[in-house]
C-alpha cells in the first residue's frame, strides 16, 4: 500500500486507530459468546478462505481457527492495529497486512467478515464493489457487530470519533448501499446485536 493510494478519508480513519491501537484491547474485550453466535449463524464451513476485513488486533481469529480455515487473510488500515495482532497471534493459516481495503486487489475468498468496524467505511458504493470482486461465487459477506444499533452509533457520536464512523442505519436502509451485489439472508437488527449478511449476486460472478 503505497501513500498515493490512500484518500484523504481513510487516512484519517488510519492515524485515528493507530492513535488508539496500544489501549484498543484494555477497553474492548472480545465477547466470545456472540462471536461464536454469529458463525453458527452463518453456518461457517471448514477448510475455506476468510478475509477478515478491518481485522484490527485480532479479536475474530481464535473463534475462526476452531473452524479450522484454509487461510485467514487478514487486513487493517492501521498498521500499529496490524502490529499488535501479529505479536498477539501466531498460526501458519494467519497472514496480516496493513492495508486500505478500498485498494485490496486480492480474490477468492469464501467469507468476507466486517466485524465491529462497519461504520467506519464511509464510502460504502466503493465498500460494496470491493467487497463483491474479493469473493467466489457463492461467496458471503459478514457485517456484524456484538452491540446493537442505537448503542454502536452512541458510542460513535463523541466528536473524536463522529469523523471517522458513519451512522448504523436501520437494516432495511443500510442494504441498499449494498443489495447491488449481493442478495441478504440474515437480517438481525435488535438491542444485543446487528448482523447483516449474504451471497453475492450471481450478475457479479
Amino acid at each position: 500500500m503505497t501513500q498515493l493510494q490512500i484518500t484523504d478519508s481513510v487516512r484519517t480513519v488510519q492515524t485515528y486507530f493507530d492513535a488508539n491501537a496500544s489501549d484498543w484491547d484494555r477497553h474492548s474485550k472480545p465477547d466470545y459468546e456472540k462471536i461464536n453466535m454469529i458463525l453458527q449463524m452463518i453456518d461457517m464451513q471448514p477448510d475455506k478462505h476468510i478475509l477478515d476485513v478491518a481485522c484490527g488486533t485480532g479479536v475474530l481469529f481464535p473463534a475462526l481457527l476452531q473452524y479450522r480455515p484454509r487461510i485467514i487473510r487478514a487486513i487493517d488500515v492501521s498498521s500499529e492495529m496490524v502490529r499488535i495482532a501479529a505479536e498477539k497471534h501466531s498460526d501458519h493459516r494467519l497472514r496480516i497486512s496493513a492495508m486500505d481495503f478500498y485498494s485490496f486487489e486480492e480474490c477468492g475468498f469464501d467469507y468476507l467478515m466486517v466485524y465491529n468496524a462497519y461504520p467506519h467505511f464511509l464510502n460504502k458504493e466503493k465498500f460494496a464493489k470491493r467487497a463483491s470482486a474479493c469473493l467466489n461465487p457463492g461467496g458471503r459477506i459478514v457485517i456484524a457487530h456484538n452491540s446493537g444499533r442505537v448503542n454502536i452509533n452512541n458510542r460513535h457520536a463523541g466528536k473524536h470519533v463522529q469523523i471517522v464512523s458513519a451512522p448504523l442505519k436501520p437494516i432495511q436502509e443500510e442494504i441498499q448501499d449494498l443489495k447491488s451485489h449481493f442478495t441478504f439472508d440474515i437480517m438481525v437488527d435488535i438491542e444485543h446485536v446487528y448482523i447483516l449478511s449474504g451471497r453475492i449476486c450471481t450478475q457479479h460472478l
